[in-house]
């Protein structure tokens, strides 16, 4: 607690850095290499002292980002949710995912108590693992396609934030090697946006801060995951997909707002394509039918006419 605690009063009263959350423990299920152990009974403990010392230095303002955990199956929401003293420092709970695990169960867990409104949930990490292998095919199968179903997967169940990792190639101490995790490739301080750059700004790029998440189903949700979204301070309806497979003529249908426009702008990232618009897509009774290679990540946008609304 002294230790993390120590850097967070240096953040705020000495670099004068203005920040609302702070994440004291980070992957304490995946040690040694990512952090000390802390087991989920052991959690509200831990943080209880983080929390104590935030307030005895004045940070009682600052919210806590917990528990950051990697193995999705392992139940720390539920005995920090125990602890009223500590929730009531809680801001967020923070999950990571580089497999097929669901954030579901730890959604309802926290839905199921009086905190539900107050404390978001955010995907915290995301991407894949297999950095050294540096093919196209990996690059585009995993840090990209798979990667951003992982994000709208989450995203889906009711995550309200999503942050790829890594922002760029550096060297880790922990593994200790210089790793290629990053959106944007890192050559000797040459920087250069990859593939799964672009797979992440089909997200990114359109979905601006704010934007509410509404209702929309795809013709075939096994091979053609899909999130939508309006943003009411830009008046755009935005659906993003990621398609893996199946039919190349695919249908979405837009059942959660009114007031969509007759056409929307399709924007693809591709094996060959990297966000660019490539057609507009006609929306007839709340439908729109577009024709996506065999995998494609894709966004829909459109300006809402004056009687659009959330519904």
């Amino acid at each position: 607690a002294e230790e993390v605690v120590s850097m967070a009063v240096y953040a705020r009263t000495r670099a004068r850095i203005r920040f609302t959350y702070f994440g004291p423990i980070n992957e304490t299920d995946c040690y040694p290499n990512e952090g000390p152990r802390v087991d989920p009974e052991e959690a509200p403990r831990v943080l209880n002292a983080v929390s104590h010392r935030l307030r005895q230095e004045g940070l009682g303002d600052v919210r806590l980002v917990v528990a950051e955990q990697c193995n999705l199956d392992n139940n720390y929401v539920g005995p920090i949710l125990e602890s009223g003293d500590l929730m009531s420092q809680v801001g967020v709970f923070g999950f990571h995912s580089y497999g097929a695990g669901s954030l579901a169960p730890q959604i309802q867990r926290l839905n199921a108590t009086k905190y539900a409104d107050a404390v978001r949930v955010w995907l915290t990490e995301y991407g894949d693992l297999n950095d050294l292998d540096q093919t196209a095919a990996n690059e585009w199968n995993n840090f990209s396609v798979a990667a951003s179903r992982r994000a709208l997967r989450a995203i889906n169940e009711g995550a309200s934030a999503a942050l790829f990792w890594d922002a760029y190639d550096n060297y880790h101490e922990h593994y200790p090697r210089f790793t290629h995790y990053g959106l944007v490739q890192n050559s000797d301080h040459m920087y250069a946006p990859k593939k799964r750059y672009y797979a992440a700004k089909q997200l990114y790029h359109f979905v601006r801060p704010g934007a509410q998440r509404v209702d929309a189903a795809s013709s075939d949700p096994r091979t053609l995951l899909v999130s939508a979204f309006y943003d009411g301070a830009r008046g755009e309806f935005v659906l993003v997909g990621v398609k893996q497979g199946g039919p190349g003529e695919v249908e979405v249908r837009l059942g959660g707002i009114s007031g969509v426009p007759a056409r929307l702008d399709l924007f693809q990232t591709t094996r060959r394509l990297d966000c660019e618009k490539t057609d507009e897509v006609a929306v007839s009774g709340g439908v729109a039918r577009l024709n996506l290679p065999g995998d494609a990540i894709f966004t829909l946008v459109g300006r809402l006419g004056r009687e659009g609304a959330v519904h």
